[in-house]
Order: C-alpha cells, then sequence, then structure tokens
C-alpha cells in the first residue's frame, strides 16, 4: 500500500492513480512478491532436513525478506513523500509578505512535518518491534532449546502490531475512518430496520 500512497502523492492529477482499480493492482502485486518470498522455505520444509547450516541459512534469508527488504522499501518510500511534500510546502509562498505571515505559515507547515515524520517514524519502530525479535529468535535459539518455548511466545508480537496498525489506520486516516463509519451506520440502520 506504500506504492499506492506514493504515487497518489507524487502524481496527484493522475485519475489512474485515484481509482480503485489501481488499489487493486497495488494490492495485487503485493499478494504476488508475498506468494513468490516464502517458496524457498516451502521447499526446505518439504525436505524436512534437520541440518544446522541450510536451517541458519533459511532463517536469515527469511529475516531479510519479511524484516529487512521491507523496512529497506518502507523507508524509501516515506522519505520520497516526505521529501516531496516537504519541497512543495517550501515552493508554496504566502500572498501576503509579511514577515509575520510567512513566520507563521512557516512554523505551522513545521509541525504538520514534524508531525508527518514522527508518525512514520513510529509506524516502522511498530513494525520493527513486532516482528524483529521473532525471527531473531528463530535464527538463535534451536527447536531444541528449553528457550524455543518461550520464543513462541513471541508470536504475540506480530499480532499487537497489527492491531496498533489497525487503529493507527483508523485515527490517522480520515478515508478510512469515513469508509468504516459509512458502513458501519449502514449496517447498524440495517440491522433495526
Amino acid at each position: 500500500m506504500s506504492i499506492n500512497k506514493l504515487c497518489r502523492v507524487l502524481y496527484p492529477t493522475r485519475l489512474l492513480f485515484k481509482k480503485k482499480k489501481w488499489v487493486l493492482i497495488c494490492s495485487g502485486l503485493e499478494w504476488i512478491v508475498a506468494i513468490v518470498i516464502p517458496i524457498p522455505q516451502i521447499g526446505s520444509s518439504a525436505k524436512s532436513c534437520d541440518a544446522l547450516l541450510p536451517n541458519l541459512i533459511l532463517n536469515v534469508y527469511i529475516l531479510i525478506t519479511i524484516i529487512i527488504m521491507p523496512c529497506v522499501i518502507m523507508v524509501l518510500i516515506h522519505v520520497i513523500i516526505f521529501l516531496y511534500t516537504w519541497r512543495s510546502a517550501k515552493r508554496v509562498a504566502p500572498t501576503a509578505n509579511t514577515q509575520e505571515t510567512q513566520a507563521t505559515y512557516r512554523m505551522a507547515l513545521n509541525d504538520r512535518e514534524k508531525s508527518l515524520l514522527k508518525h512514520m517514524i513510529f509506524m516502522l519502530i511498530v513494525y520493527v518491534i513486532s516482528w524483529v525479535p521473532l525471527y531473531i529468535a528463530k535464527i538463535f535459539v534451536p527447536k531444541t532449546s528449553t528457550l524455543y518455548s518461550t520464543v513462541k511466545t513471541l508470536n504475540a508480537l506480530p499480532i499487537v502490531g497489527g492491531w496498533i496498525n489497525i487503529v493507527d489506520m483508523l485515527v490517522y486516516h480520515h478515508e478510512v475512518r469515513q469508509f468504516v463509519q459509512m458502513h458501519v451506520i449502514r449496517w447498524t440502520r440495517r440491522d433495526h430496520l
């Protein structure tokens, strides 16, 4: 969905990026990538080899494809979005040229930019904290270890991270909030009739 957001920010006048068709294309591409990436894991699980080195290599591969690559892509896309909005805000000047108006205008933009940057950093931290400990533990704690049962409790972190993402979508994205409110109101009215 970050690619969808990037295209909507960089090309706001293009109608393709505003249509549901584009959202479906982005979602479809994400699903294709999500299906292709775990193929080595599925293949190695079928062999059920217990050798330490292949499992280590597989777990490092999983860490790279599930944590590192998405984080790098997310950071790049969010940096591009932030720089684009920051530069475009700097190009727009207030109509009155008084110093007081310019200072107020500049301060308001700085607050908005800081808020956007804080939100991006928060979401990246939530993603990293909810996924990294689980996959790091899978690399360094063997399945035969007594610590492996405690590693299984780390499976709750991605669930908590998912809930934080859902709440974030409802709090920070007014379009999503309006969409959910509209459907909840429609659903509750239908049940009361």
